[in-house]
């Protein structure tokens, strides 16, 4: 039912848009086969012509004086557009759109929610180990900081005791000489005794 009402609107609408006045009496509407709309209307007892042309009127398609009908600027933005079915179909991709486009916002909220729940579990876990972490890091850096203090103190001492490469390679050399001139008796290469008669 409200496909044919759809089609008569666009059917109505274009006729009215193409007479010469845009007005036309709600007793020259007419059918999806081009008649007059003169048979009374079933679920109405007003006629299907003036049944048209209050369901026409409450789209504001027209104004109705009386048994008059105008095209109202409305009526003509959609019939310029295409018709009244073009303007119905334009209208259904635009509330699909619409649709996406609060899915896409409901699904931006939610994800910034769960953002906000575990940057909020997150916080407090930090706030419950940072005094240990700051402690361990602090007894670290105080540690470190007398270390390298005490390294950076002694620097005169330990240059002191370091020797030098000259030094090491004649001490060296001083050691290979006495160990070489060093003799050991072996066991295994003593001289004979000679026998004597």
């Amino acid at each position: 039912m409200i496909k044919i009402l759809n089609e008569l609107i666009d059917k109505n609408l274009n006729f009215m848009c193409k007479s010469k006045s845009g007005e036309i009496k709600y007793n020259n509407f007419i059918d999806l086969k081009g008649r007059k709309l003169v048979q009374p209307m079933l679920i109405s007892t007003r006629g299907k012509g003036q049944w048209l042309a209050g369901e026409m009127k409450d789209k504001g398609l027209i104004k109705a004086h009386g048994e008059v009908c105008i095209v109202s600027e409305l009526g003509y933005d959609i019939f310029q557009k295409g018709g009244w079915l073009k303007h119905l179909e334009s209208q259904k991709t635009l509330f699909q759109k619409q649709m996406e486009l609060q899915a896409k916002e409901e699904a931006k909220e939610k994800l910034i929610t769960d953002k906000l729940e575990i940057d909020y579990k997150l916080s407090k876990w930090q706030i419950k180990t940072f005094w240990w972490i700051f402690g361990f890091g602090l007894f670290g850096g105080i540690y470190g900081a007398i270390d390298l203090i005490t390294t950076l103190s002694k620097p005169t001492d330990s240059q002191q005791e370091q020797i030098t490469k000259e030094q090491m390679e004649s001490e060296l050399s001083k050691l290979r000489t006495l160990i070489l001139d060093q003799k050991n008796p072996d066991s295994l290469n003593k001289p004979k005794p000679t026998k004597t008669p």
